[in-house]
């Protein structure tokens, strides 16, 4: 089990290096801000997951990556309530 979770931990790595070898190289396309900002939403990186988001909507309009925007800007709006007004 131990060499499953190493593993995974290897070939999550790994695509992230590719992906950003792909930005810094300027070949990126709409795929690959999309899922860089899926990998920094899976860590709650919710900064660079927007500005991920938004260049994958830059480049379509039209790409799921708004809905994952709506998602992210409503947990960071979430209050409860009940705690703020005991």
């Amino acid at each position: 089990m131990i060499f499953k979770g190493k593993l995974f931990r290897l070939l999550v790595s790994q695509r992230e290096i590719n992906i950003d070898l792909c930005v810094k190289m300027n070949q990126t396309t709409h795929d690959h801000w999309l899922r860089k900002g899926h990998e920094h939403r899976q860590k709650e990186e919710w900064g660079s997951a927007i500005n991920a988001y938004r260049e994958a909507l830059a480049l379509n309009p039209d790409s799921e990556a708004k809905v994952a925007l709506d998602f992210i800007y409503e947990i960071l709006a979430f209050r409860h309530t009940d705690l703020l007004n005991p």
